[in-house]
């Protein structure tokens, strides 16, 4: 799906057309790929992030989860609103 490097404490991700800098190490793979595709469609819901990621939506929720305590995104309008991408 893409190129993943870590580092000591960062890492530097390609996911099809996104180059994501710098990100946490603790965010990992599955991570940066619902990253991408939030940076695809700031709109994005939990079921469809989980249709493309071929796992199921609580996964997601889990995976969204560790993005927010990360800083890498944000909720913006609650279930009609849409993803900011921090990072």
């Amino acid at each position: 799906m893409g190129r993943l490097r870590n580092e000591k404490t960062r890492a530097i991700v390609t996911l099809g057309r996104h180059t994501v800098l710098p990100v946490l190490k603790r965010v990992s793979a599955r991570q940066q790929a619902v990253l991408a595709l939030i940076q695809d469609n700031p709109s994005i819901s939990r079921q469809a992030l989980a249709d493309k990621l071929g796992i199921n939506a609580s996964a997601v929720q889990k995976h969204l989860d560790k993005l927010k305590e990360a800083g890498a995104i944000e909720r913006i309008g609650g279930t009609r609103g849409y993803w900011q991408v921090k990072v």
